[in-house]
C-alpha cells in the first residue's frame, strides 16, 4: 500500500522513449542529433519551448499533474496526432508560471516543478516538497540516430515498474528488457515481443508513483535496468 503519491503521465510524442528506451521514428536518417545544452527557450502560457542546438523540446501541462513532452531533431514538430490520445484530452491546457536561474528554465503548476537544466541538458521533474517523481539520467542524452530515438532516466535503487501490457516474465518489470513490436507467437514462457503493445509502465518507489506513456506506433524497446543497472 502506497499513500499520498503523485500520478504523473508523461505524453512522449512522435519522438522519444526509460533505464533507457529507443524506439523507431518515420524518417530514417543517418546524421546524429544530441540534445546536448540548452540554446534557446521560450515560455508558454501552458508550459515552454527549448532550443537545443538544432533539436526542439516542448513540455505541456495538459493538467498540473499530467505533462505532453515533444521531441523533434529538427526546428519543426511532426503532425499534431495520435493513434492512442483522444484529441479533446491532448489539446486542454493550464496555465503555469514559468521559472528561470542561471542553471535551468522551466515552470511550476498547482503540483509540478519541472526544470531543464541548461548544461547538460535534462529534464527533471518535482513535486512541489521538492522531492524527485523523474528525471533524465546524467550524461545520457537524448539522441536521434539511424531512423530512430532513444531516451535514458534515471533508475532509483527503490522504484519499481509496471506495465506495458501483457508480457511474459516477472510482473516487476525491473532488471528486464521488453520489445514492443506486435507478433503472433505461439504461447512460450519468455517469449518477446508477443501480440500486444501497449507503451505505458508505472514507476512506483517510496510512497510516490508516476504513470509514463510513450505516443509511439513504430517498433520500440524498453530497458528496465538490464543492460544499465541505474
Amino acid at each position: 500500500m502506497y499513500s499520498s503519491c503523485k500520478f504523473l503521465v508523461f505524453c512522449f510524442g512522435a519522438a522519444i522513449a526509460l533505464g533507457s528506451a529507443q524506439a523507431q521514428t518515420t524518417t530514417r536518417s543517418q546524421t546524429c542529433t544530441t540534445l546536448e545544452a540548452v540554446t534557446g527557450s521560450r515560455p508558454r502560457r501552458d508550459g515552454i519551448d527549448v532550443q537545443a542546438g538544432a533539436a526542439s523540446l516542448r513540455i505541456t501541462a495538459l493538467r498540473d499533474d499530467i505533462l505532453r513532452v515533444r521531441i523533434a531533431p529538427g526546428s519543426a514538430f511532426p503532425e499534431d496526432a495520435s493513434w492512442a490520445v483522444l484529441s479533446q484530452p491532448r489539446n486542454k491546457s493550464v496555465d503555469v508560471q514559468p521559472t528561470q536561474d542561471v542553471a535551468s528554465v522551466g515552470f511550476r503548476t498547482a503540483a509540478l516543478e519541472v526544470r531543464v537544466e541548461r548544461s547538460p541538458l535534462r529534464l527533471v521533474v518535482r513535486d512541489l516538497a521538492g522531492d524527485i517523481i523523474s528525471a533524465d539520467a546524467i550524461g545520457r542524452p537524448t539522441t536521434f540516430q539511424a531512423g530512430g530515438f532513444s531516451v535514458y532516466k534515471t533508475m532509483p535503487l527503490t522504484e519499481h515498474y509496471f506495465g506495458l501490457g501483457d508480457k511474459a516474465g516477472t510482473f516487476d518489470r525491473r532488471n528486464q528488457a521488453y520489445t514492443l513490436w506486435n507478433t503472433d507467437i505461439g504461447t512460450q514462457e519468455s517469449i518477446d515481443p508477443i501480440y500486444k503493445s501497449i507503451p505505458f509502465f508505472l514507476g512506483i518507489g517510496d510512497g510516490r508513483s508516476y504513470g509514463l506513456f510513450l505516443d509511439n506506433t513504430w517498433r520500440a524497446w524498453f530497458d528496465f535496468g538490464r543492460a544499465t543497472p541505474r
